[in-house]
């Protein structure tokens, strides 16, 4: 995708979700590569000082195809990234670092290497 489509794909969205608070909470969810239920949440929870975490935006959220499936397409992911503000890409990735420390995999898991 051009980076110009990119772009008005990444505003489509914005005005879709509403406001640039839940346009971050997105941006912030394609921090890791999959979506949780519980992650998203706590994501919501730690932007809380741009957006109410509230039903509304809530399913605004969550009727995008790619929370349905728990992944987004991998091209989108690192333009939504790069749309996240900095000092929220910085919560996302100590909130990411915190769960996963608390959440280590099994030690027969090629991932605790």
């Amino acid at each position: 995708m051009p980076p110009d489509d990119r772009l008005g794909h990444l505003d489509a969205l914005e005005t879709y979700l509403g406001d640039h608070g839940t346009f971050q909470w997105l941006c912030a969810c394609a921090v890791y590569p999959e979506l949780h239920w519980q992650l998203t949440l706590a994501l919501g929870l730690a932007l809380q000082d741009q957006t109410r975490l509230d039903e509304a935006r809530l399913l605004r959220l969550t009727r995008l195809p790619w929370f349905r499936i728990g992944r987004m397409p991998a091209a989108l992911r690192p333009a939504l990234i790069a749309a996240l503000d900095p000092q929220n890409l910085q919560k996302v990735r100590a909130i990411i670092f915190q769960i996963l420390k608390r959440n280590p995999p099994p030690d027969t898991s090629p991932a605790f290497d």
